[in-house]
């Protein structure tokens, strides 16, 4: 190494550094490397607000949340190791008793309730699954009833509405008890459009008096079809989720009846047994899509308006000066045939398959997207696209 005095001059370190080959093999290398592009966080906490200084109501608030959500006994807000953390983090944290959690996480609860509840009020038909749950911290079981449905914005949603302990043995009065109460409760009892069980025992007779005993304002389809499947010895009526597959398959845009008439071949050997359970699919459509039909003009009707004496008079004047030539007119308006009008369902049908630019298609925003030119079938599309295929939590 060169040295100089306090005077030297340092432009032969300069010209060594040029020159200098492990230099030179550092500084490529360092090149090479590859540069993480490390980009500002943006942080999806929703307990976080620009400008908001600290509260230990909010702290609470997540702690409640926490122990909702992963299960915590309550008594985890006593233990000092967790507590020190939080403390250690923000001093000015104040630690709270298992009775305040508890008492925060009913808060929380009754928020909530309140909140689904009114968003309840805007959803035409839900479809309800049941299915027993087992605590792994209690030897006990829970009925879960988890409510299903289509929202305005057509985005299929899932919401627990019930959670109530059904101590075995199990009837289906008990199971129809602990349903009905959770309909009240919500206000939801003349909207059930389906109910999906397993197969124990006590569910057949829960569904018959469910049917029996909800009082529904109307007798939906669905319904009716069920109860056909339960008179009917063919297989494919027998299984309901056969038919349901089918006609949501029909319900894609990018299948309608192409699906169904290229699987049922390939399902049943015999060309007559094809063609019947095609032409099943295709009364049970028409079956549903008149009961919206119905239920729109009841809904679209307006009363009648009851004319006055004076009216009365004057339409009595007019009919005492029709002529003979009013009289050939109206006989030609009655006997002009008059073209059929196509249902929206028909006219659906006989549209060409949507064929999607992209492979990321979803059945749920074309109709969105459609539902101005099919009004009411959309309607029919989001009560039948929503019933759950199984039980099984997804």
């Amino acid at each position: 190494m060169s040295t100089g005095g306090l005077e030297a001059s340092t432009s032969h370190l300069k010209r060594h550094a040029r020159g200098c080959n492990q230099k030179k093999l550092q500084t490529a290398a360092e090149t090479r490397q590859v540069i993480i592009p490390f980009q500002p966080s943006k942080s999806s906490n929703p307990f976080i607000s620009t400008g908001v200084r600290y509260s230990n109501e909010k702290m609470r608030e997540i702690i409640t949340t926490t122990i909702m959500v992963h299960k915590y006994p309550f008594s985890v807000v006593e233990d000092d190791i967790w507590m020190w953390g939080f403390q250690y983090a923000n001093p000015d944290f104040h630690k709270v008793t298992h009775k305040t959690t508890r008492n925060d996480c009913l808060a929380i609860f009754d928020m909530e309730k309140k909140i689904l509840k009114k968003f309840l009020e805007s959803v035409s038909k839900i479809s309800l699954t049941t299915n027993m749950w087992k605590s792994s911290r209690q030897v006990v079981e829970y009925m879960v009833i988890t409510g299903h449905f289509i929202d305005v914005g057509w985005n299929l949603q899932k919401r627990v509405l019930s959670f109530v302990k059904v101590p075995p043995p199990r009837r289906g009065i008990d199971v129809v008890d602990a349903i009905y109460k959770c309909l009240k409760t919500w206000g939801i009892e003349n909207k059930v459009f389906s109910i999906s069980v397993d197969n124990a025992s006590y569910n057949d007779s829960c569904l018959r008096c469910l049917k029996d005993n909800l009082s529904l304002s109307k007798v939906w389809k669905v319904k009716q079809i069920l109860d056909k499947t339960d008179e009917d010895e063919d297989i494919f009526m027998k299984e309901m989720c056969n038919m349901l597959m089918a006609i949501a398959s029909v319900l894609d845009p990018r299948c309608k009846f192409h699906m169904v008439r290229i699987c049922f071949p390939l399902i049943y050997k015999s060309k007559e047994v094809v063609d019947e359970n095609i032409k099943k699919v295709i009364c049970s459509l028409e079956e549903l899509y008149d009961e919206y039909l119905v239920l729109s003009l009841e809904e679209s009707s307006s009363p009648i308006v009851n004319l006055d004496c004076n009216n009365l008079s004057s339409s009595q004047e007019n009919v005492a000066i029709i002529t003979g030539f009013d009289e050939i007119l109206s006989i030609l308006r009655e006997n002009e045939t008059v073209p059929p009008v196509k249902s929206e369902l028909q006219d659906y049908l006989d549209e060409g398959i949507y064929v999607p630019k992209t492979k990321s298609f979803c059945a749920l925003d074309w109709w969105r997207n459609n539902s101005m030119k099919y009004k009411i079938l959309s309607k029919m599309v989001a009560d039948v696209l929503a019933i759950p295929i199984s039980i099984v939590a997804s």
